[in-house]
């Protein structure tokens, strides 16, 4: 859940069942959502259901308490009818694979997304894909989501990740999102501006990494007010592409989306402030209820949201520690073995023992939530120059 801190409280800015912008607050001082609560219509109840708060650090009942619906039709505005009705807003209909293609055709003749002849490809070095150093230039579409403009105090505690869809746009997840007042471009260690791969027989370095400001943080439509949704970050100016700042695919085309059987992953997590570089797993794709088993709250979270849940598990000895800062990053996959990649979700979570203070496992799952169509129609209907 989104958090804006202050010296004496915290703020959840939220989205309400009517597509409002709106804050998080106590069920009781909302009045018209007690007052839909204790009344006998079943749609004003549905309405209020449909308002909760999940996620928030707070004691009360927390309802997403937007304005007063407008009293011209009805005391209580009627919930969406389907999971996609508040994503209907961005067009009259469910968009078809064919009128998205075409869109994306469109998005692209105006420079709006990337051609498919550029985006998703990295530099091709000499480092073994297996090896368990990810290269400078590798994933250089993975962006470091900020919550502050503390440059090393705590910065462990912040490491969300994104991923950019074009020169403008940072593609994450709710939570990440709605923290997020800056975005680090080109970033390869945590500590460092510059990088240099201590392997290379000659000096190799990355560019100095740079910080762009967020402009402006949109979230998908759904009816959930919960961590299981997306965030657009548009940014105050374009990123600078190069070998080591590339946007990534979306998986337009359903006809050519294959079922990967695993994802590679990519963050910046730690259980501490010391530097970190790039990361790269792979972990399994596995049934989702793999993941709901190992949290009581889960399935009833996803369910609400009405996600396409991904739920992927770690694989024996993996060379790499998932840690609770890799969420906001990307689940990705190749058409070719490492030739031009596609994000194929948002990572929502790391799992880990209940109770336990370490943040960092390779034996419990990592879960989020996959792009479809109507992600992809909310992001066509929203970016702009």
């Amino acid at each position: 859940m989104s958090r804006l801190t202050s010296s004496l409280f915290l703020v959840y800015p939220c989205v309400t069942p009517d597509a409002e912008r709106a804050y998080c607050t106590s069920l009781f001082s909302c009045p018209h959502l007690m007052k839909a609560l204790g009344s006998t219509d079943p749609l004003a109840v549905e309405f209020v259901r449909q308002s909760i708060c999940l996620g928030c650090e707070a004691g009360d009942f927390m309802v997403c308490c937007g304005p007063p619906p407008s009293q011209k039709e009805s005391p209580i505005p009627s919930p969406p009818t389907t999971a996609t009705a508040i994503s209907d807003k961005y067009s009259s209909d469910t968009s078809t694979n064919e009128d998205l293609l075409l869109r994306y055709k469109e998005a692209v003749k105006q420079r709006l997304l990337p051609d498919q002849r550029y985006c998703g490809y990295q530099h091709k070095d000499d480092r073994p894909y297996d090896s368990p150093i990810t290269a400078l230039d590798e994933f250089p579409w993975l962006v470091h989501v900020r919550f502050s403009n503390s440059e090393y105090e705590e910065q462990y505690a912040d490491r969300c990740s994104g991923v950019l869809i074009n020169n403008r746009y940072v593609l994450t997840d709710a939570y990440c999102g709605a923290e997020s007042i800056k975005v680090k471009i080109g970033e390869y260690n945590t500590n460092q501006s510059v990088s240099c791969d201590p392997a290379s027989k000659l000096e190799d370095c990355n560019e100095p990494v740079y910080d762009i400001a967020v402009e402006e943080i949109i979230r998908d439509g759904k009816k959930s007010n919960g961590p299981y949704d997306f965030s657009l970050l548009r940014l105050v100016k374009p990123v600078e592409y190069s070998d080591f700042v590339r946007p990534i695919c979306l998986p337009i085309d359903q006809s050519k989306r294959p079922s990967p059987t695993s994802l590679v992953f990519s963050g910046w997590g730690a259980p501490n402030s010391t530097g970190i570089a790039k990361k790269r797993l792979t972990y399994n794709v596995v049934n989702d209820e793999v993941c709901y088993k190992e949290s009581d709250w889960l399935e009833g979270n996803v369910k609400f949201a009405n996600a396409s849940f991904i739920c992927t598990s770690p694989p024996i000895n993996p060379t790499t520690l998932a840690c609770a800062g890799e969420h906001g990053g990307p689940f990705m996959y190749s058409l070719t073995r490492r030739i031009q990649w596609y994000v194929e979700g948002i990572i929502v979570s790391v799992m880990h023992k209940e109770g336990s203070s370490n943040s960092c496992n390779d034996k419990y799952p990592v879960n989020g939530i996959r792009i479809t169509d109507n992600t992809i129609d909310w992001i066509l209907s929203t970016i702009r120059r």
